[in-house]
């Protein structure tokens, strides 16, 4: 395993984005480990002042991403967009037989930002 940090703390990150990351690289993890067969996984988190991106990419066997993604084969790629979306950010597939990347994307815009740090004070 790979892991790539972008100078950034996330404890300055808002708490309910740190929790939907909490919730989503897990999740992201997971499915490497059950379907993928990879030997090796990556994640790389870049930091800017519009966005906090993360890729996770594994070298495993792939999958075809056309496929429905809301039937109970796939809950954890759903739960993952769900979790970005209430973010305001969003979550991209590629997928083919040398690997999958996904790349989650958190926007940290001064509104989104202070949206979510309003909701850490109530």
């Amino acid at each position: 395993m790979n892991l790539i940090l972008a100078e950034f703390d996330p404890a300055n990150l808002p708490r309910a984005i740190q929790i939907g990351l909490y919730r989503i690289l897990p999740e992201a993890l997971t499915n490497v480990a059950r379907h993928s067969g990879a030997e090796a996984v990556s994640i790389v988190f870049t930091y800017s002042d519009e966005a906090l991106e993360i890729a996770v990419s594994d070298d495993g066997c792939g999958f075809d991403t056309a496929a429905d993604f809301v039937s109970s084969n796939h809950l954890g790629i759903q739960s993952m967009r769900e979790r970005a979306a209430m973010l305001g950010g969003t979550v991209r597939i590629a997928s083919d037989s040398q690997g999958t990347q996904v790349f989650i994307q958190i926007p940290l815009t001064e509104e989104n930002f202070h949206r979510f740090s309003s909701a850490d004070e109530r």
